[in-house]
């Protein structure tokens, strides 16, 4: 059976299956920088602990 056979009865596009048989290898993606307005390491310790003290609250 002919692949344009084979793609007509599964109704599959021929340009599918043959880009199905040879992908592109994957592309390394580069870091994203962090936004100018990320919080700082102190920041985000602050506000964990602020959640986590209204987490306590809240539970009992």
């Amino acid at each position: 059976m002919t692949t344009t056979a084979a793609c007509r009865l599964t109704g599959r596009s021929r340009a599918t299956h043959y880009r199905r048989l040879n992908p592109p290898a994957p592309k390394e993606r580069a870091r994203r920088p962090a936004p100018a307005s990320a919080l700082s390491s102190a920041e985000r310790a602050r506000v964990l602990a602020l959640l986590a003290l209204s987490a306590a609250d809240r539970a009992g």
